[in-house]
Order: C-alpha cells, then structure tokens, then sequence
C-alpha cells in the first residue's frame, strides 16, 4: 500500500498547498512602530549617562547573583570575605540604583529604590527592576544592548 501523502503537502500536479491563514495568531508579539527616532544633543547626554549607570548596574548585578550563592555554598569560617564584598557591592549597588533611578523615576522612587536594594536578597529584585527599565529605554532610542550594557561610544 503506497504510503499517504499529508493533506497540505506541496504537489506539483494538483497544485494543493496550505490554506491561508486569515486570522492573526493572538499570542504574536507585537510590531515595532516605525523606526527609531533620531538623537538630539540632548538626549544624547541623557543615553549617555543611562548607558553608563546600565553597565554598573549589570556588573552588580551579576557579581551579587555570585555572591548569594556563594552564600549557600561557603562554611561558617569562611564567611569573612564574602561578607565584606557583599558590602561594597551592596554600596556601590544603591549608588547605580540612585543614579539610573533618579534619571529614570524621579527623585523620590529613584532614592525609595536605592534604599529598597541594601536588603540582601530583596535588592536583586530591585536590580533586575531598574536594570529592565533602562535597557527599554536605550533600546527604544535603537541603541542596541549586550551582556554587560550599551556601548557608551556608539550613542
């Protein structure tokens, strides 16, 4: 018994080929809107410094999520180093987290953030948060994003 075909399949003599698909699948993203808006000198500064603050608040982010598993993994005696790196970290994350916040937020939630994320687990949280909403607004302006942030000299 000669195998069967499926039903859609391309066949050159009777032309059969998929129907078209007249609805649109619901769960498709949505399209971008035009292109990316040109850079004044203004906002050049504003991307600039939004670039700059992204990429600390990537390398703070990413030693933090290190070092809260360091902490599930180091015994007690050892515990010294850790804990004095995660200080600093915790410091230079809520000046990153300040600074991207305010620019971004306002005054008010850019400083409630940056107070937010000295608690250990709950400020990666507040990170990730921050982090999120620069990377959208650098990719709105086309500034294409990598694993460490934004190219600074590229804006």
């Amino acid at each position: 018994m000669p195998r069967q075909r499926h039903r859609y399949a391309h066949d050159p003599i009777t032309m059969n080929s998929p129907p078209s698909n007249p609805t649109p699948n619901p769960y498709q993203p949505p399209l971008a809107q035009g292109r990316p808006q040109a850079i004044s000198s203004g906002q050049r500064e504003f991307l600039r410094a939004i670039a700059g603050h992204q990429k600390g608040l990537r390398v703070c982010l990413l030693a933090r999520a290190v070092l809260e598993l360091g902490f599930l993994s180091v015994y007690q005696q050892h515990l010294e180093p850790i804990l004095i790196t995660e200080a600093v970290l915790i410091l230079a994350t809520v000046y990153f987290v300040a600074r991207a916040g305010v620019r971004l937020y306002g005054r008010f939630s850019g400083y409630y953030y940056a107070f937010v994320s000295i608690t250990p687990f709950l400020g990666i949280f507040i990170l990730m948060t921050v982090n999120r909403a620069t990377t959208l607004v650098l990719r709105h302006h086309g500034i294409y994003v990598g694993l460490l942030g934004a190219v600074r000299s590229e804006i």
